[in-house]
């Protein structure tokens, strides 16, 4: 009666190839939420700055204006003052600082990224993130197609992730393999440079909710869930500081 050929032991390589795939696999799943919630807050700043800048950005300028304007009359009256100068020289550029801001192009940007957006955003990021590379080429592949991933996703641009993906899905970087202990080195610098994308996510983070903008953006949605409307309290003292300001223009 024929037997059946013996089953080949795992070598040590293969078992310990075998823990690190395991190990790299969780790494995977918790790099991609950690870059998942890095490109939600910034997306979610990006809309913040974009409502921001068009609800009050306007006001800002024409205040900047008048006082630009009002600092240039006091330097006529004064030539010999360079003090006076130096303060009409400031306020001018400054002025000219806010209205470039406000003829800027607003970029469109999502409110709240689409449950889609997330799921592709995760299927992607596991797809072609750098630090998962295998070599020098496919990283500098990974780091093009990763950019326009988290471009595409602060924009709130569904279509777009859609399409990366596909064209992600269906291209040759997408296929590997390789001996066991080329394939278990690689595995392990994927596993170092994971952990360090990871350190560097949470530093990222933590600079980026020092931001002034950052912190302003909390305060308003604070205010909000209380029922009030921090940006029109902003948009109100500022009608208040344009009409304070003109006053003393036309009394120059």
């Amino acid at each position: 009666m024929p037997t059946s050929p013996p089953i080949a032991a795992e070598t040590p390589e293969e078992a310990e190839l075998r823990a690190k795939k395991q190990e790299l696999l969780a790494l995977e799943t918790s790099l991609t939420e950690f870059e998942l919630s890095l490109a939600s807050e910034r997306a979610e700043l990006r809309a913040f700055e974009a409502r921001y800048t068009e609800a009050v950005g306007p006001l800002f300028a024409r205040l900047d204006e008048i006082n630009a304007q009002i600092a240039e009359r006091i330097a006529r009256r004064d030539a010999a003052n360079t003090e006076a100068q130096h303060r009409a020289l400031n306020a001018r550029a400054r002025a000219a600082r806010s209205a470039a801001a406000v003829a800027a192009p607003i970029l469109t940007v999502a409110d709240t990224p689409t449950p889609r957006m997330r799921d592709l955003f995760r299927l992607l990021a596991k797809k072609v993130h750098p630090d998962l590379a295998s070599n020098d080429q496919d990283r500098s592949y990974r780091q093009e197609m990763m950019a326009k991933v988290n471009d595409a996703y602060e924009r709130g641009d569904e279509r777009a992730l859609e399409e990366l993906f596909q064209e992600i899905h269906h291209s040759p970087e997408a296929i590997a393999g390789d001996d066991t202990g080329s394939d278990l080195v690689r595995t392990i610098r994927k596993i170092a440079r994971a952990k360090r994308r990871i350190e560097a996510i949470i530093k990222e983070t933590e600079t980026l909710r020092e931001l002034e903008l950052h912190r302003l953006m909390r305060f308003v949605q604070a205010s909000s869930s209380r029922g009030r409307d921090q940006i029109a309290d902003i948009q109100h003292n500022l009608r208040d500081s344009i009409k304070d300001a003109e006053l003393r223009l036309k009394a120059l």
